[in-house]
């Protein structure tokens, strides 16, 4: 049917009438081929799958921190998705709890929690490769095949918690378009601080989590101001 928003847009294409929809972080799913799991769920997506939560993981400062040394990486990742693993299971123990005192069409539509995920999230890839110092983020070749290690590095400890805890996790890549601004001044202010504990001018506990403080330690250690010196600074060259 026409549209004025279909007018302003040339290049959205009709949706097929005889598939069902469900649309999540700028990916398409046809959702009609889900028949393993029935019912239906609040969203109005049909299938009842769903998250518990999102647990967001920020690349970008970790591969700020870790560079190219990918067992350091993996160290970091390892604490950070288990402390998501046990926030998300946290979670999912609670609304276990309270199913039947929530809204009265959850419990109605969504028997139970078999076909909720626990979903952890990466965000600012492209931007931590460029602060790990390759030129041009993902446009870099190398920089691709280390983002792929990553991923399945990260698919790996999926598995692993699935086994351990029975229960289904999902990985995605998050735009994170209304973060994005804010998660580039906290980035920044970290990266002002990290600068300041190489120049002597404060101490080195930045968070409040000392394990963090410890990478962080690790990391300033190992690089001292090569830190920045990897860095590709907008507008260079």
């Amino acid at each position: 049917k026409p549209s004025v928003y279909k007018q302003k847009n040339p290049y959205i294409k009709p949706f097929d009438e005889g598939m069902i929809y469900s649309n999540c972080c700028r990916m398409l799913f046809n959702i009609s081929q889900v028949e393993a799991v029935t019912g239906s769920n609040p969203f109005h997506s049909g299938s009842g799958v769903g998250g518990i939560g999102v647990y967001a993981i920020n690349m970008n400062r970790l591969l700020f921190l870790a560079k190219d040394d990918f067992d350091f990486l993996k160290e970091m990742i390892n604490y950070l998705m288990d402390v998501g693993a046990r926030a998300l299971q946290r979670k999912r123990e609670w609304l276990r709890k309270h199913w039947k005192d929530l809204f009265p069409y959850l419990s109605f539509y969504q028997k139970d929690d078999k076909s909720l995920f626990n979903i952890f999230s990466v965000v600012g890839v492209h931007e931590g490769m460029i602060n790990a110092g390759f030129k041009g983020g993902l446009f870099n070749d190398d920089a691709k095949d280390y983002a792929h290690q990553i991923a399945q590095y990260l698919y790996e400890k999926l598995h692993q918690f699935m086994e351990r805890d029975g229960v289904l996790y999902s990985l995605e890549y998050a735009p994170s378009e209304n973060a994005a601004c804010k998660m580039a001044q906290k980035d920044l202010s970290f990266a002002n601080a990290v600068y300041e504990v190489i120049e002597g001018s404060r101490s080195l506990n930045i968070s409040e989590d000392t394990v963090l403080n410890k990478f962080i330690e690790r990391s300033i250690l190992r690089f001292g101001s090569k830190l920045f010196d990897l860095v590709e600074v907008e507008g260079e060259g």
